[in-house]
């Protein structure tokens, strides 16, 4: 089981920030398109939030690229379980 002690070690135990994005999916439906929606939202608040922290525009791009990259493939998008959960440092 995760502690509390063990989240805030895993918390205190990089320089470099870190995003995890979960959002719910649907298998090939109208809701299809809605999680890019939400994606492109939590992509935009990520972004808002990394800046207010003091990081510089460059790198929140660079960090959340693969994250872009992913929400404008459509293939992937069409092939969807119940949920998706991105992280990346």
């Amino acid at each position: 089981m995760i502690t509390h002690k063990d989240l805030s070690e895993l918390a205190g135990s990089t320089t470099h920030p870190a995003i995890s994005f979960y959002l719910p999916t649907a298998p090939s439906s109208r809701e299809t398109l809605q999680a890019t929606t939400h994606l492109k939202n939590l992509i935009s608040e990520a972004s808002a939030s990394l800046e207010e922290q003091g990081m510089k525009a460059p790198e929140v791009e660079a960090l959340l690229a693969p994250a872009v990259r992913l929400r404008d493939d459509a293939e992937f998008w069409q092939h969807q379980r119940h949920g998706l959960a991105l992280s990346g440092c």
